[in-house]
């Protein structure tokens, strides 16, 4: 089973290199623009890795960071 990967990046040009890279190696990916929509897709959706950008919009990384419930998700600011 392929491990799934939540990329929270408000630059959608660097979301679809990292989305590709990843892809190529494997893995499934999921897109949220900022804190706000990764947290409802984490609501919805098991990830195994979230990798986040700390600069956005509405609800930033470190902010995320604090609110992600879900003890055991591995994450990558």
């Amino acid at each position: 089973m392929n491990k799934h990967i939540l990329i929270v990046e408000d630059d959608e040009k660097k979301w679809e290199l990292f989305s590709n890279i990843l892809r190529l190696s494997g893995y499934k990916t999921d897109m949220a623009f900022d804190g706000t929509e990764a947290l409802a897709k984490l609501d919805e959706t098991s990830f195994d890795l979230v990798i986040s950008d700390i600069y956005m919009p509405k609800l930033n990384g470190l902010e995320l960071l604090k609110r992600i419930k879900e003890p055991f998700i591995k994450i990558i600011l």
